[in-house]
C-alpha cells in the first residue's frame, strides 16, 4: 500500500503572506483571481508550488486573507479620524488619503470574481460598512457641532445617503456599467462631498484634492 497524504499544514507568517499578496495584486487587479492556479501564482512569488501551499492551504485562503489585508488598509484611516488630539481639518484630510490609497488595487473585475466565486467573502464587505458608517456619524456629529462642518449638515441624513452610495458603488456590475473604477470614483466623490459638508473649504483644500488626484493617477 502506498502512503496516506499528509495534510497540508499552514504557516501562519503575515509579514510573508502580505509580502506575496502584494506582489500578486497587479496581476489580480488586471486580470481578477478565477483564472489563475495557484501553481501560477507561486511562480508570480518566486517559490516551490509546496512552499506556497504551506502559507496558503486554498485559494479560498488566499481571497479571504486579501480581503482582510486590504479592509485593514483600508480602515487604518479610522483612528486618525477619531483622534481628538487631531484638528479637525488635519483628521478629516489625512483620513481621507489612507482610506484612498486603501482602494488600490481593487478594481471591477476583482470584486466580481469576489462576488461570484466567494460571496460568503464578498458579506465581509457590508459588515465593513455598517463600522465605516458608524466611525462616519460619530465624527460627522462631533465636526459639526465644533464648527468644522456646516451646521446645516443633518447627520442622520448624510449617513443614509453615504450608506446607499457604498452598497451600490461595491456592485462590479454597477462600476462596469458606469465604466469607473472604485478608486477612482472615491477620489472624486469624496472632493464634492467635502466641498459641500467642510463649512470653510479653501482654496489650499481644493488643491490639496488636486495633488491627491494627480498622485493616485485619476
Amino acid at each position: 500500500m502506498g502512503r496516506k497524504p499528509l495534510p497540508k499544514q499552514r504557516t501562519l507568517d503575515t509579514e510573508i503572506r502580505r509580502e506575496w499578496l502584494k506582489k500578486l495584486m497587479p496581476f489580480f487587479t488586471k486580470y481578477g483571481f478565477s483564472s489563475i492556479r495557484m501553481d501560477e501564482m507561486a511562480v508570480q512569488v518566486g517559490v516551490s508550488k509546496a512552499t506556497f501551499y504551506k502559507h496558503f492551504i486554498s485559494k479560498e485562503d488566499l481571497i479571504s486573507s486579501l480581503l482582510k489585508w486590504k479592509i485593514e488598509e483600508i480602515s487604518g484611516y479610522m483612528p486618525m479620524l477619531l483622534d481628538s488630539t487631531t484638528g479637525f481639518a488635519e483628521r478629516y484630510f489625512k483620513a481621507v488619503e489612507i482610506s484612498l490609497i486603501g482602494l488600490g488595487g481593487i478594481s471591477n473585475v476583482l470584486l466580481s470574481d469576489l462576488e461570484r466565486e466567494y460571496p460568503e467573502l464578498h458579506k465581509q464587505l457590508a459588515t465593513f460598512q455598517k463600522l465605516n458608517l458608524k466611525v462616519l456619524g460619530e465624527f460627522y456629529t462631533e465636526a459639526r457641532n465644533a464648527g468644522f462642518l456646516k451646521s446645516s449638515i443633518d447627520v442622520k441624513t448624510l449617513l443614509i445617503m453615504e450608506e446607499l452610495i457604498l452598497l451600490q458603488i461595491t456592485d462590479p456590475n454597477y462600476l462596469k456599467q458606469k465604466q469607473i473604477t472604485l478608486k477612482d470614483f472615491f477620489v472624486k466623490y469624496l472632493h464634492i462631498r467635502s466641498e459641500a459638508i467642510v463649512a470653510d473649504f479653501t482654496p489650499q483644500m481644493r488643491a490639496y484634492f488636486a495633488q491627491l488626484e494627480k498622485k493616485l493617477h485619476v
